[in-house]
């Protein structure tokens, strides 16, 4: 069975798609904060343990206490298929 993203977990993928590389704060900050910061991170970790996002920590120059996520190559495919499925039932309800 495939698994379609709706809701927060789909709002941070696109947020992580359009801005590229993001740390939790900045996806907290983007979302209006309608999506609670604890919500954010613990979908940050359940997607990084699913390989749909990769982290790194922060580099030389940023702050140390960072990690900095982006979507992997399967990543990106899992979040076009969930794009697909939302537009073809939007399609169908009309």
């Amino acid at each position: 069975m495939v698994k379609i993203e709706t809701g927060r977990r789909l709002e941070i993928l696109l947020q992580i798609q359009r801005y590229g590389e993001s740390y939790g704060h900045q996806i907290f900050k983007r979302s209006g904060k309608t999506i609670p910061r604890g919500t954010v991170y613990v979908t940050l970790g359940r997607l990084e343990e699913e390989g749909i996002l990769e982290s790194r920590p922060a580099r030389d120059g940023e702050n140390g206490h960072l990690r900095f996520y982006k979507l992997t190559n399967r990543g990106r495919r899992h979040l076009n298929r969930s794009l697909d499925v939302a537009e073809a039932y939007a399609e169908w309800r009309g």
